[in-house]
């Protein structure tokens, strides 16, 4: 079957993330990068852990927003987690979009690490926060609902 990279990236613009698995047979949709030190307010203010890299510039750029992923950090080793893909507005004041993954169960360092993250639902679109308190309180119900989703209604993308 032909895949037509225009459906795809229409899919990928909006934030159809299962309707990109089906155009791709049955694939989730994915894309690979080197973990860098970010500027540690994710760990430290938020205490919310997280790999970070720049968006690849190759790339197509998705819907900027959050997602629920799974998150390869070796062959066959992978956990699920939230990606949050976007420039990041209630941080930083900069054109550069990155890919931030909180893992979920997760216990040690990734730096220089390459990880591949398939991309399994699009939860929300990236916004800005009036503080770090209601970042913090939204991305605790962003992973609640992941977590949701993986034990009772994700058996279709994961």
């Amino acid at each position: 079957m032909a895949i037509s990279s225009s459906l795809v990236r229409d899919a990928l613009s909006k934030g159809f993330i299962e309707k990109v698995k089906k155009l791709l047979g049955d694939a989730n949709y994915s894309l690979s990068g080197t973990v860098t030190k970010g500027s540690q307010i994710a760990s430290s203010k938020l205490e919310i852990p997280t790999a970070n890299f720049a968006w690849p510039a190759e790339l197509f750029q998705v819907k900027a927003g959050v997602y629920l992923s799974k998150v390869y950090v070796a062959d066959n080793v992978f956990y699920f987690g939230l990606t949050h893909i976007g420039h990041r507005p209630s941080l930083t004041e900069n054109n550069r979009v990155w890919v931030e993954t909180h893992l979920f169960d997760f216990k040690g360092d990734l730096y220089g690490v390459t990880i591949k993250i398939e991309l399994l639902s699009f939860l929300r679109p990236e916004r800005k926060f009036a503080s770090l308190e209601t970042l913090k309180a939204q991305i605790d119900a962003d992973i609640r609902l992941a977590r949701h989703l993986i034990n009772f209604g994700l058996e279709r993308v994961v």
